[in-house]
């Protein structure tokens, strides 16, 4: 039976909650994780449960799109086995900052991009039979809310009823279709793959004698060992290792590594060591088998060592030696005795020490130079292989040349488009105290700080040809404005005044979001919408807010910073404008009067515009959100007593309390667009109501998810798209700190049910 609620109204503590939870909860993610990998983990298979102790700790490895680590990203672990062999397990942080749910867990990545997870098997049966010869869980781990991910697979074998005998059992490792054990050594140079793969067969008793599959298998050697080898990484395996197909089969390439004679092992189903340092930790080691000779690699690197960059004057020497080493192609070993040839470009500018030498055992070679006293600009030395000049590297020396003069030819002045490449190269010339062009002279060029617009120059350092002249070439960023580009030599500077037009936002369907969950799709009738994408905010840096100076009440402004947005020809009030770390976005609320199904869109930005087809749905529930103190998200709550739900004021058993979301639909009376209902109203279930039938979810105790009918859910007033539901916490509810939450509405009239994103709250 429902209650009327009576609860004392916290309007402007409300509204700053929500006020944080529109602004910040998308924002902050500006980094995305664009891939997901395995790190380790994959691929085991356990003997039994007894085991557990020697499972390897899942980890995975978040970077961004040019491949740098992201720090502070959710990784959601979810146990996600069905199908064949369903196996039961729980998941544990091994750092013990985050709780288990059941099969889920949720974790953050550090700065090194990494997240970890502990997966325990459990309730494992006491023997097997030819149709269940093992179980199995896959684990899935996940960022940004579902993709990317990646999926874990561990295995446990039973025993046979009616003997000792494992349900699961692996075949010999072989060679060339020859048993491993009768091959004397694996041999070959360093660097160098073996001629034929290794190969593993997981099978077994029943079903299994099919082949099993995701078993992990790898080499491992003595720590000890200067000899070592390798399988190149297989598909979704640990790094050095590869995983059985779907016939159970495992093709290990084998790698030769280091140099001289040992021993290994192949490890199927295990990691390399064991957590209890009891060494190798897995379901079948085969071995120890012949290693070497492995033969040290052959020349084929030469790096940098020191000495590069040097600045003399003409005639003079330069003060440090030019010092490179010789090493295999991996850039691994350093390799002694080799020849070497050094020779001078432009011929003349320099006098070398010596123009050969030989790698020492350390696989050093150096020479020194004197500058001709004609020399200007740069002057390179390269060191190659007598053997074979194409490996090489090449030294610079800057001559130290005063010079007079730095003037611009041409490409000040040009405007382009965002993205789009300048039509003309930016030229300047260098002249000597004689008037004379200075070829080989360094000129710098760089964006200037005081540039509002971005840009990207094609080469930050240039060298002037024949005739004194370094070129150019820039882009223009995802930023308009004003852009100046700064040339440098010998002390003089030229700036170029370029300038950044923007072309209009740039948009898809997938950049209209939910303006609580952030869920992109879910927009609706009178809810709020973030917009995000290139282009919406091109002329703002941090967030430009609607009534910031009466605490965001009152009506809101149909254009704001420059955007205006329109549905079906309905102009929609604005809440913000944003541009955080290169993230834009502006929030929106839908106009009421918009009809459900395909709606035309325009997103006008200082007058470009971008139109689109987008999606409206009849009710798009979104649960608000707020990071707490202790750094996770959850939703809004407010208590019987009108505090705020937070790690040291857990709501209670049987408490009656209130959430916010948008997406409710329609109400009685009816709500319009960019309207305040009832200002004055004290009492939940005085003023509009919504029509929509709605259902809380919360877990229980017993780790299920439970409905609960809502007490009111109305209109939130002094609020515009935000909506308010009342209920009581159930009294057989989980506890803890991050109590799964949802809300489920199905709109006015019938029609599909359709749930929110989850959200979290914590329950004593």
């Amino acid at each position: 039976m429902n209650q009327e609620v009576v609860l004392p109204r916290t309007r402007i503590s409300v509204f700053g909650a929500l006020f944080v939870a529109l602004l910040g909860a998308h924002t902050a993610s500006a980094q995305a994780v664009v891939n997901l990998s395995i790190i380790s983990g994959n691929g085991q298979l356990c003997c039994t449960p007894l085991n557990n102790f020697a499972l390897q700790t899942l980890v995975v490895k978040a970077t961004d799109s040019a491949g740098n680590p992201v720090a502070n990203a959710t990784i959601t672990w979810t146990i996600t086995t069905s199908g064949a062999f369903p196996g039961f397990g729980n998941l544990q942080d091994p750092t013990g900052a985050s709780q288990a749910n059941g099969g889920t867990l949720t974790t953050v990545t550090g700065a090194d991009g990494t997240a970890s997870a502990l997966f325990q098997q459990s309730q494992v049966p006491p023997f097997g039979s030819l149709f269940f010869p093992y179980v199995q869980n896959s684990i899935q781990a996940a960022a940004n809310n579902g993709s990317p991910a990646v999926t874990f697979v561990s295995k446990t074998a039973l025993n046979d009823p009616t003997s000792p005998i494992k349900e699961v059992t692996v075949n010999s490792p072989s060679v060339g279709g020859v048993d491993l054990s009768g091959v004397a050594s694996l041999s070959g140079q360093s660097g160098t793959a073996f001629g034929n793969p290794i190969q593993v067969k997981v099978g077994g008793e029943g079903v299994a004698s099919a082949g099993v599959a995701g078993v992990s298998v790898r080499l491992v050697v003595p720590a000890d060992q200067t000899a070592t080898i390798n399988c190149v990484t297989g598909a979704g395996a640990d790094p050095g290792s590869v995983l059985t197909d779907g016939g159970g089969q495992a093709s290990c390439t084998a790698v030769f590594g280091g140099s001289g004679s040992g021993v290994f092992s192949v490890l199927v189903g295990g990691v390399a060591s064991g957590d209890q340092g009891q060494g190798p930790a897995g379901y079948t080691l085969f071995g120890p088998f012949g290693l070497g000779p492995v033969a040290p690699a052959t020349p084929g690197l030469i790096t940098l060592i020191s000495g590069n960059n040097q600045s003399t004057n003409p005639g003079q020497g330069i003060a440090n030696p030019l010092i490179a080493k010789v090493t295999d192609a991996a850039g691994l070993n350093a390799i002694a005795n080799v020849p070497v040839t050094w020779t001078v470009s432009p011929a003349g500018a320099a006098a070398l020490a010596n123009t050969t030498a030989t790698s020492d055992t350390n696989g050093l070679v150096s020479t020194r130079l004197v500058l001709a006293s004609t020399a200007s600009g740069v002057v390179q030395v390269k060191v190659a292989l007598t053997s074979n000049a194409n490996i090489f590297f090449t030294f610079s020396v800057n001559v130290n040349v005063t010079v007079s003069a730095l003037q611009k030819l041409s490409g000040d002045l040009q405007s382009a488009v965002r993205n789009a490449p300048f039509p003309q190269a930016l030229v300047v010339q260098v002249n000597d105290t004689r008037g004379s062009p200075v070829a080989n002279q360094v000129v710098q060029f760089a964006i200037a700080s005081s540039s509002v617009g971005t840009a990207t120059l094609s080469a930050a350092a240039v060298n002037t040809n024949n005739l004194g002249q370094a070129s150019v070439n820039v882009t223009a960023g995802a930023v308009a404005g004003a852009v100046a580009v700064t040339a440098t030599a010998g002390g003089f500077t030229q700036t170029f005044n370029l300038t950044v037009t923007p072309p209009g936002p740039t948009l898809t369907q997938n950049s209209f979001l939910n303006g609580a969950s952030f869920q992109a799709g879910s927009i609706s009738p009178c809810s709020i919408a973030t917009i995000v994408g290139a282009g919406i905010a091109p002329s703002v840096q941090g967030v430009v807010v609607a009534n910031l100076s009466s605490f965001g009440f009152g009506l809101l402004p149909f254009a704001l910073a420059g955007d205006s947005v329109s549905f079906g020809g309905s102009q929609a009030p604005i809440y913000n404008v944003a541009n955080v770390s290169g993230q834009q976005q502006v929030s929106v609320q839908v106009p009421c009067d918009v009809t459900p199904g395909n709606v035309q869109v325009v997103v006008n930005v200082n007058g470009a515009t971008a139109n689109l087809t987008v999606p409206v749905q009849t009710v798009s529930p979104g649960i608000f959100q707020t990071a707490m103190s202790d750094g996770v998200v959850r939703a809004v709550v407010v208590r019987a007593d009108g505090s705020f739900m937070s790690p040291s004021n857990a709501v209670r058993l049987g408490e009656r309390v209130r959430a916010y979301l948008t997406g409710m639909g329609q109400t009685s009376p009816a709500i319009s667009t960019n309207s305040i209902d009832n200002p004055g109203a004290d009492l939940v279930g005085k003023d509009a109501a919504v029509l929509a039938t709605v259902v809380i979810g919360i877990t229980n105790n017993l780790g299920q998810g439970a409905g609960v009918t809502a007490d009111t859910a109305r209109y939130a007033p002094d609020l515009i798209g935000v909506y308010e539901i009342a209920f009581q916490i159930p009294f057989d509810a989980a506890t803890g700190n991050n109590v799964t939450f949802s809300v489920s509405v199905i709109p006015a009239g019938g029609g599909t049910e359709v749930n929110s994103l989850g959200s979290k709250i914590i329950v004593q």
